[in-house]
């Protein structure tokens, strides 16, 4: 809304027109998935105030969520469900989750080869 109350133009093209796609910072930082069980780890985004590390799970896996710290994570390819006591939540690629710092007990579960960035 304009200060007069009335709603503004959006000037979506104009706006879709001047972003640079290419052009984005923190960097990815460039390294393969590491370790040697079902849930595999890389660090894609290593910035002082973000850090995004992707997790690959081979099939239906499960993982438990530290507590202590809020964490977001987004589905990239498959599909998880994330478990507390309290709630189930299914996710499917483009959607996101928050596990607030203080819940405890919380899961990720792949329903099947997934891949879940978590920051």
């Amino acid at each position: 809304m304009g200060l007069d109350g009335k709603p503004r133009e959006l000037h979506l093209a104009q706006s879709l027109a001047s972003i640079d796609f290419e052009d984005f910072e923190p960097r990815l930082v460039a390294t393969d998935f590491s370790g040697t069980g079902p849930v595999r780890r890389r660090l894609l985004v290593n910035d002082p105030l973000s850090r995004w590390k992707p997790l690959s799970f081979s099939g239906e896996e499960v993982l438990p969520v530290k507590s202590g710290k809020a964490q977001i994570f987004a589905v990239l390819t498959g599909e998880i469900r994330v478990s507390h006591e309290r709630m189930t939540m299914d996710l499917a690629p483009g959607q996101f989750c928050l596990a607030p710092a203080v819940l405890e007990g919380t899961t990720i579960r792949a329903k099947d080869a997934s891949e879940v960035s978590a920051h």
